[in-house]
């Protein structure tokens, strides 16, 4: 799934309009979302309906791993958060392989052997 695809299928949670990350992480924010909007439809639906609603905010990589930034949110969704966050050290950003983390010009990412090539001075 594309970037803007994602966005779009859960516009009424994105108030960003774009994701700061590399292609290969978009399967687990589609992943990501899918069980948010379950959790919410199914048990928590008063978040959308509130008068502050629950929303996305920022999405982005940081540190080599993903970052997502909410408003509103509950624990239940911050844990789910929490382990997309926890899988993206394991997933290339770039295509979505079993990636490491890799030191490119003195920023963190995480790639896969093919990824790390184009520049990485050092594998952490």
């Amino acid at each position: 799934m594309k970037e803007k695809e994602i966005i779009k299928k859960y516009n009424k949670y994105f108030k960003t309009k774009d994701l700061d990350v590399g292609p290969g992480w978009f399967f687990l924010i589609n992943e990501l979302c899918s069980k948010i909007d379950i959790l919410i439809k199914e048990f928590f639906p008063e978040l959308l309906t509130k008068k502050k609603p629950f929303k996305i905010v920022q999405v982005k990589s940081k540190f080599g791993g993903l970052r997502f930034y909410t408003t509103n949110s509950i624990k239940q969704i911050e844990t789910i958060i929490e382990q997309y966050e926890i899988k993206s050290f394991e997933t290339c950003e770039e295509c979505g392989r079993l990636g490491d983390e890799v030191l490119i010009d003195g920023y963190l990412y995480t790639l896969c052997n093919k990824h790390a090539k184009k520049g990485a001075r050092k594998k952490i």
